[in-house]
């Protein structure tokens, strides 16, 4: 093989890679960045993140000790930070919202709209809600069901225990 053949090949492969690497590390700056702003917000609350997860748009984190979870979300550029305190709530709920449509004879789900709903002790406190995937911001979902469903359980075994 001829030393041309060799760099036409490289340049191929840079080429190719190139991009990803890129991408992949535009996401983990701007997951670092996310966890820093609850991170601070968690701070202001004498809280310390103990368990947190990034997933494209978001971050949410959760101080077990204090009982504590927080939301940031990006949109339109800007980030939106939410933090709830977890003693007056009664339980965590999903909302899935979506539509059905019919395939081939199969009835499908789409999801148009995820959200964790946070659902006071008291009832005449309002259901507070975090939405996590809204399909006019997102043509399509990129792990925030699994993320959404984790969220809940983790949350939901926090205030049984």
């Amino acid at each position: 093989m001829d030393s041309g053949t060799v760099i036409v090949g490289l340049v191929l492969v840079a080429i190719c890679v190139l991009p990803i690497v890129i991408l992949n590390g535009r996401r983990a700056k701007k997951g670092r960045g996310m966890l820093q702003l609850i991170t601070k917000v968690a701070n202001e609350h004498n809280c310390n993140i103990s368990e947190h997860e990034f997933c494209s748009e978001y971050c949410i984190g959760m101080d077990k000790t204090n009982g504590f979870v927080f939301f940031a979300k990006e949109k339109d550029g800007t980030s939106e930070v939410r933090h709830i305190d977890l003693a007056p709530v009664k339980t965590c709920k999903i909302n899935n919202t979506g539509r059905i449509v019919t395939y081939k004879n199969q009835n499908n789900k789409i999801i148009e709209r995820l959200s964790l709903d946070f659902y006071p002790k008291e009832k005449d406190k309002g259901v507070v809600t975090w939405e996590f995937y809204n399909v006019e911001e997102n043509l399509q979902l990129n792990g925030e069901l699994q993320s959404v469903e984790k969220w809940q359980q983790t949350i939901n075994n926090y205030l049984k225990g």
